[in-house]
């Protein structure tokens, strides 16, 4: 049974534990740090996804100062989940939260070339791409989604 809640800061170890399982096919060694600083100081609203009791997957949402556009943050999957579903679980659950706000009327994400086939399956469309941007040979897509 999977479950979405809200980040707890007793979750950092777990989510830790999350990116460096995704390491460095999804993001590059040195973002681990920009992560704990994330979960520390700059996380606004935070997802937790258990499944049967264990941390399989997370994702954020932080907003623009403009008060329209929402950013989805740090999301991920445990990498033996990783084809089930579940990143998708999240995904929703991030923009049923923004739909929510009446005001948000566009959803930005900035990912990899890794991830950028399974935000396109949610409807983001790629805006701009930079190569080696998070690190050699992970390409940033910026991608975004009108509401």
């Amino acid at each position: 049974m999977c479950v979405i809640r809200l980040y707890q800061t007793t979750d950092q170890k777990a989510l830790l534990e999350l990116i460096d399982l995704n390491t460095p096919q999804y993001f590059a060694l040195a973002e681990r740090t920009d992560f704990e600083r994330y979960l520390q100081k700059e996380r606004e609203d935070y997802f937790v996804l258990e499944k049967d009791g264990a941390t399989v997957g997370c994702g954020g949402i932080n907003y623009e100062e403009s008060g329209a556009t929402a950013v989805l943050s740090w999301g991920m999957i445990h990498p033996q989940y990783h084809g089930q579903g579940l990143g998708t679980l999240v995904c929703k659950h991030r923009l049923q939260h923004i739909r929510k706000k009446t005001d948000i009327k566009r959803v930005v994400v900035r990912t990899s070339q890794h991830a950028q086939r399974f935000y396109h399956k949610m409807g983001f469309q790629t805006k701009k791409v930079e190569n080696h941007y998070w690190g050699e040979d992970l390409h940033l897509h910026y991608m975004e989604i009108e509401l």
